[in-house]
């Protein structure tokens, strides 16, 4: 028979994603994520997989794949109407992601931990989609806003919704799980303490809140 199932996880796979995978037609199943590696993992460009029409679990989190997610991602599927997972946790992707993926009516998409710019707006309405959770979050279900950040990078219950970060931290792109120091912040303060003790500062009548 035709290979269905190819799980390879957990290996020190490095180099990029050969187009010859999307010659596998039957494939149902591909796992190539490595949550335990200590190399960066496969690099380069997320491939379309447009071929792979049986396709209903893909897991390529935590490598290096860079790039957008293509318009055409899976856009040969067969299985739109069914449930299906994809995960890109912890990867370097861009861009936004986009609205073709609205044909799809139950999807699991999990890219928090990237680059992520945006959400298309089409997206933010498919009730089923994460599970059923973005009927009940919304946008914040696929991934939290920039300015926002959540354990998992995205909301998937009432307890835990996307927080804004803290003073001085800043979460650049959508999906973040932990705010980073703003870095232009720390220099504008570290510019006024300088000048704070380099103009005697301790003897100033109104020096509250310099240090």
């Amino acid at each position: 028979g035709k290979l269905t199932t190819l799980v390879l996880s957990e290996n020190d796979l490095t180099g990029t994603l050969p187009t010859e995978l999307n010659m596998l037609s039957e494939l149902e199943t591909l796992f190539l994520n490595g949550y335990t590696r200590e190399s960066n993992g496969i690099s380069g460009p997320l491939l379309d997989f447009s071929d792979l029409s049986k396709l209903t679990k893909l897991e390529l989190a935590s490598n290096s794949l860079t790039g957008s997610i293509p318009s055409t991602f899976l856009s040969k599927s067969s299985k739109k109407s069914k449930d299906i997972i994809v995960l890109l946790t912890s990867n370097e992707l861009t861009g936004i992601l986009p609205g073709t993926l609205s044909d799809f009516d139950m999807l699991t998409i999990d890219i928090s931990d990237n680059r992520i710019e945006g959400v298309s707006p089409k997206l933010c309405v498919k009730e089923n989609w994460m599970r059923g959770f973005v009927g009940k979050f919304g946008c914040d279900a696929i991934l939290c806003k920039s300015g926002t950040h959540n354990p998992h990078g995205r909301q998937s219950n009432e307890n835990a919704p996307c927080k804004e970060c803290p003073s001085m931290k800043v979460a650049p792109f959508f999906g973040t799980m932990e705010c980073v120091p703003d870095q232009e912040k720390l220099k504008e303060r570290d510019i006024l303490e300088k000048f704070y003790l380099n103009c005697g500062g301790a003897g100033w009548r109104k020096q509250a809140h310099w240090l």
